[in-house]
């Protein structure tokens, strides 16, 4: 069984009683977990990953270089933890591709540039954009989203909220850059924006 997501969707644990004899799972937390509370023997640790042929380096076109070029981007549901963070940033040149729930009726709207992209059209965006920034979900304790791997795959420039797992994959300042608080968030954001050689140094890392 491969759990794929983070902890807050194991739910009423269904991976843990139907027996399965291995485990799969992207949050090394997860992984802990079971093998010290449970008598699961054969529990793994397996992250996410990208798609090489499809989360690439690519040279928009005029068209999606319209569409998609910004400052700052993202591609993700605005749930309420990633929409309170954005919206600390919404001073800034920000365009926002995603799902959008009927809950959500915040100044980020103004922002939201469409629905979900995929495909060319994703790895578009993340070329187009000067930075992507990735919010985790608050219980990606120790774990990565697809979109850590993705917009890396795609030679953006990525700031992500500091996770013990980056480190695992990444090396921050050389290949990623993390943020820990929103005051570091902006600090970066205009660092960076500010100083291209830097940012394209670690984008193209």
């Amino acid at each position: 069984c491969c759990v794929q997501d983070h902890m807050g969707t194991m739910g009423r644990q269904y991976v843990i009683g139907s027996g399965y004899d291995f485990i799969f799972a992207k949050d090394m937390a997860m992984v802990e977990l079971l093998r010290r509370y449970t008598r699961q023997t054969g529990v793994h640790y397996l992250a996410e990953a990208c798609n090489p042929a499809v989360h690439r380096p690519l040279t928009p076109s005029p068209e999606q270089r319209r569409r998609y070029a910004c400052d700052v981007t993202t591609a993700a549901t605005l749930y309420y933890y990633r929409s309170a963070v954005l919206e600390d940033i919404d001073d800034f040149d920000l365009k926002i591709w995603g799902a959008v729930p009927r809950f959500y009726r915040g100044p980020l709207i103004e922002k939201h540039a469409g629905g979900t992209v995929a495909g060319d059209e994703k790895a578009a965006c993340f070329n187009s954009a000067r930075i992507v920034i990735n919010t985790l979900f608050p219980t990606e304790i120790d774990g990565l989203n697809a979109r850590a791997f993705e917009a890396a795959g795609c030679g953006a420039f990525q700031l992500i909220n500091a996770s013990p797992a980056i480190a695992r994959h990444f090396t921050p300042g050389k290949d990623i850059e993390v943020f820990s608080n929103l005051a570091e968030l902006r600090e970066k954001l205009r660092y960076f924006l500010d100083h291209e050689p830097q940012r394209r140094a670690i984008a193209e890392d």
